[in-house]
């Protein structure tokens, strides 16, 4: 095996390599389940190590060896540190190097306006993703020790159960942390706030300060719990919430608690895919309850508005309504 093994490397540093020896070399480090501990004799690696540095040195002309690409010098360390380092090493660092031998391709699903979208990520966590919305997410959740995700809009996430891998929700400037519970998320860019609503399990909701760095400020919230993070104030505050009510969108349904006419208008927009012009400032800011079910139409809606919101509006083209 390690005869193989070093024949393998050799062949990958010269780039020689099949997409077999490179999928073996892959598979090799995957399975470090546990640290195996020191099973390999160091002086050997070292040995081949130095060789293949040397080879690749004396192989180059001095020019190359000054214009050699960053990419490569990262791959050769990668392997490197693969060759000198014994396995207990190569356990702490596996991730790292497989992720410059065979990187974890993401994904992006969007869902269009007028439409809502269920996906299943690959550890079995069920997402609904609504109108206007993006999430990212890696085709497997193998190499870390948290699930972790990016989400632009709004989504109702059923989190499959794992303790030993948090699954986590990046939206701007809001990290939210559980282990197998249901909650909802709106984070559209339109807004002023990112609201997070639980439904069942409990939930960590932080501020963001730097990149991918929390707070140590955490709310933690329970069922019928909401987290409000004000992106102009950078607050973050807990509320009580219906928690239900927030989610009635996944059956093209609408319930508003104090919400301002803007949330409204983008919510409508999302539903119906179309696009709603506010021209008048304090209607903007207004702020109302309301609640609707999937059977009311466009019109029915703005009528009610009509009535309870004092609101006038013109259909500018099909899709473009005005709002004054």
């Amino acid at each position: 095996m390690k005869k193989n093994l070093q024949q393998i490397v050799k062949k990958y540093l010269a780039g020689e390599a099949t997409e077999e020896e490179k999928k073996l070399l892959s598979s090799w480090y995957d399975d470090f389940d546990e640290d195996p501990g020191p099973e390999l004799q160091e002086k050997q690696w070292q040995d081949t190590g130095n060789e293949i540095f040397q080879r690749i040195q004396t192989s180059k002309t001095p020019q190359e060896k000054t214009l050699f690409r960053p990419l490569r010098w990262l791959r050769i360390a990668a392997i490197w540190f693969m060759i000198i380092g014994t396995t207990s090493f190569l356990y702490t660092q596996r991730n790292w190097i497989l992720d410059q031998i065979d990187p974890i391709q993401q994904t992006e699903r969007q869902a269009a306006k007028g439409t809502v979208i269920k996906l299943h990520l690959p550890d079995g966590t069920v997402v609904w993703l609504n109108g206007g919305s993006t999430i990212r997410f890696p085709e497997r959740f193998s190499r870390s020790n948290t699930r972790e995700v990016k989400l632009s809009g709004e989504a109702f996430f059923d989190v499959a159960h794992n303790k030993q891998k948090p699954f986590i929700v990046y939206t701007g400037n809001v990290k939210t942390q559980v282990l197998g519970t249901s909650f909802n998320i709106s984070s559209y860019s339109q807004l002023e706030e990112v609201k997070i609503s639980v439904i069942r399990g409990k939930v960590a909701v932080s501020a963001i300060v730097q990149q991918n760095v929390a707070s140590s400020a955490t709310i933690k919230l329970t069922p019928n719990q909401q987290a409000i993070y004000n992106k102009k104030t950078t607050t973050l505050v807990k509320e009580k919430a219906d928690a239900n009510g927030t989610t009635q969108w996944i059956k093209g349904g609408y319930e508003f608690r104090d919400a301002t006419m803007t949330e409204i208008a983008l919510a409508l927009e999302n539903r119906f895919n179309i696009k709603i012009r506010i021209t008048n400032d304090s209607l903007a800011k207004k702020k109302i309850t309301a609640q609707f079910d999937h059977t009311e139409s466009l019109h029915k809606i703005l009528d009610a508005f009509k009535q309870t919101a004092n609101l006038k509006y013109t259909f500018v083209t099909a899709t473009e309504i005005k709002w004054n």
